[in-house]
């Protein structure tokens, strides 16, 4: 039996709010898009056609750590970035965020929302 994972990640991987579980897609879906609506309404989303243009081409460059896995794009239209990578759908938010607070410097972050599909053992 199937069942999908829906999390959030910040920048260093780690779980930004509660995991969901569900044995229904569309659910899954309904909580992905939530928090994808949850994240760019939080952050200052980065919508300038050439900083993004950039972040689309540094992810589109191969992947020297994980070629065995094909990635397959499925949405890059700012402000995110959505693939598929095995059972995995993954959507990148990037943001700017002030990394100062001597001086008045801002830098990229990103935060990922996940659906992972599991299997349930019965």
């Amino acid at each position: 039996m199937k069942a999908y994972k829906v999390y959030t990640t910040d920048m260093m991987g780690y779980t930004d709010n509660e995991t969901i579980y569900t044995t229904n897609y569309i659910t899954a879906v309904k909580h992905f898009n939530k928090q994808l609506l949850t994240i760019m309404a939080e952050n200052d989303i980065i919508t300038d056609k050439e900083s993004f243009g950039d972040i689309k081409a540094r992810f589109k460059e191969p992947s020297l750590s994980k070629p065995q896995f094909p990635i397959e794009i499925i949405c890059m239209k700012a402000p995110y970035i959505v693939y598929k990578e095995g059972k995995r759908l993954t959507a990148l938010i990037y943001f700017d965020y002030k990394c100062s607070y001597e001086y008045d410097e801002h830098d990229v972050g990103m935060n990922s929302t996940c659906i992972e599909e599991i299997e349930m053992l019965s």
